[in-house]
């Protein structure tokens, strides 16, 4: 696909490309995936690119520990603290998934239009 050729609000196909190999190992996740192009104009070296967002499915969280908690479990205060780690099902232990919006800039030519 060419730059000209991009409109903005519209969702393409994503395919990363070994020709941009620097590139395509900073998008984790499927190999291909769909993006909604929020930006255009911009370069990823002399490459051109567009940014935009994409859904992705996640399990990790992070939460604020409220200062009451943290006084509880015994830790110093005037810091402050945060849980990370994976949501999960309490009685199944499962993982549960989240959509998340993420915005990422890609070079054009891994566009396609979505079928």
């Amino acid at each position: 696909m060419r730059a000209h050729e991009v409109q903005i609000g519209a969702t393409y196909l994503v395919r990363p490309q070994h020709d941009h190999g620097t590139l395509a190992w900073l998008f984790s996740g499927p190999d291909e995936f769909e993006l909604t192009v929020t930006g255009d104009g911009e370069t990823l070296g002399e490459v051109p690119a567009v940014v935009g967002l994409r859904v992705i499915d996640r399990h990790n969280v992070s939460l604020p520990l409220p200062p009451e908690q943290a006084q509880r479990m015994g830790l110093p205060p005037g810091v402050d603290y945060l849980v990370q780690g994976v949501l999960v099902d309490a009685a199944s232990g499962a993982l549960v998934s989240r959509p998340t919006m993420e915005s990422v800039t890609v070079p054009v030519s891994w566009l396609s239009p979505v079928a």
